[in-house]
């Protein structure tokens, strides 16, 4: 995905999947608020985080320290991110959380 597949239409983000793995492009929405989560505004923080130097258009980059860096989160690193939020999260047998 890169952030040109993100657009803002009356109070909701709309996600264009464009490359999948049955060839049909998706697309989907992220709500201003559901169960009190504001899901727009994270996903606007989250853009809001990215460098202005960075040169590449993915959407998804690696945060090290807590800050955000210009390279691209890689397949590998989306699969531990289960594992890594039941970690931080301090759940029992975190390791059975998997991408």
């Amino acid at each position: 995905m890169t952030v040109n597949d993100l657009r803002e239409e009356g109070g909701v983000l709309v996600v264009n999947i464009r490359q999948t793995k049955n060839y049909k492009p998706r697309l989907f929405t992220i709500v201003e608020v559901e169960r009190g989560i504001p899901y727009v505004a994270i996903c606007k923080k989250y853009l809001s985080l990215r460098p202005t130097y960075v040169k590449t258009d993915r959407l998804f980059l690696q945060h090290r320290n807590g800050t955000c860096v210009a390279h691209p989160l890689g397949i590998n690193q989306f699969g531990q991110m289960p594992n890594d939020i039941a970690t931080f999260l301090k759940i029992t047998n975190a390791n059975s959380y998997t991408g």
